[in-house]
């Protein structure tokens, strides 16, 4: 400490006072990383964002963050399928995008569908997940904090209403976030955060039956 802090009459006390102005707000900040961290809002998912109205949602494990999301209005359920071998282009990754970005169109044959009735998706159809980003020409785009997706992978994809066009064969999905897309690996399901779970798949599933 210096010794500026140890002083005593009123030097002394407007130093105390300057230091308490400073050490209050990091305590603070001390604090809140105690009881965990929120990433970039940026990097954030559409239906994560509670997590940035009410702090309290930090306490909460990834599969109760999950359970609360699918008791809200905006997600439906979610998707099984298995992806192909994707095209690159010129595309909107949202019905409201005023500008075209680099996307990859993946085809993504539907294996279960889970969540709110009726159901847009049966299993067989072939529907289209749209991701940013991509290589077109021999240059490569990547986007920030974008799901990750290669073909031939099993994934299970988060079916919001105001990023889903069409329903059944020839619908498109658009997930722009990787907290939206979860991957199966060995029975196991895998995701990011805010829901950086690894659950059985008929755990998961579970989760949708709201």
């Amino acid at each position: 400490m210096s010794a500026g802090l140890l002083r005593s009459g009123p030097d002394g006390r407007r130093a105390g006072r300057r230091a308490g102005t400073i050490l209050l707000p990091l305590l603070a900040l001390a604090l809140v990383a105690g009881c965990g961290q929120l990433p970039p809002r940026e990097q954030a998912s559409a239906v994560a964002d509670e997590l940035y109205v009410d702090p309290r949602m930090l306490r909460l494990t990834p599969d109760q963050r999950l359970d609360r999301a699918c008791a809200g209005p905006g997600l439906l359920g979610a998707v099984r399928g298995t992806t192909g071998v994707p095209t690159t282009h010129r595309g909107a990754t949202g019905k409201a995008a005023a500008v075209t970005d680099v996307v990859s169109d993946f085809p993504l044959v539907v294996r279960g569908y889970f969540g709110r009735s009726p159901a847009p998706f049966r299993p067989g159809d072939p529907l289209t997940l749209r991701v940013p980003g991509g290589v077109i020409g021999g240059e490569g785009t990547a986007v920030e904090d974008a799901p990750q997706v290669a073909a031939h992978e099993d994934l299970f994809v988060l079916v919001h209403g105001q990023q889903t066009d069409g329903a059944g064969t020839g619908a498109t999905i658009t997930a722009t976030n990787q907290s939206e897309v979860f991957e199966v690996r060995g029975g196991s399901v895998h995701g990011r955060w805010p829901y950086d779970m690894d659950e059985s798949v008929d755990v998961f599933a579970r989760h949708f039956s709201c």
